[in-house]
């Protein structure tokens, strides 16, 4: 018996647990950017965004608070 899963499937599957890794990093976020990161989400959703483009969006969240942190802490250094 063979298996066989359609490029459609696999992708689909892809997609999914890299929305489900994405929310699992939410996890870290402060309160705040938490809320605004489910909200993009409910928002993207609502409007029929399509699945890729909701990862897409969140990832790049994701990055713009990383990339604030960073230049936080680079600027208390620079105070030090």
């Amino acid at each position: 018996m063979q298996y066989s899963i359609s490029q459609n499937e696999t992708v689909s599957k892809a997609m999914s647990s890299s929305l489900s890794s994405l929310e699992s990093a939410a996890k870290y976020l402060s309160q705040a950017d938490k809320d605004q990161f489910f909200k993009i989400k409910r928002e993207m959703e609502a409007s029929n965004a399509s699945r890729a483009s909701i990862e897409e969006r969140l990832h790049a969240f994701i990055w713009q608070v990383i990339e604030a942190d960073d230049d936080d802490e680079d600027e208390s250094e620079n105070e030090e």
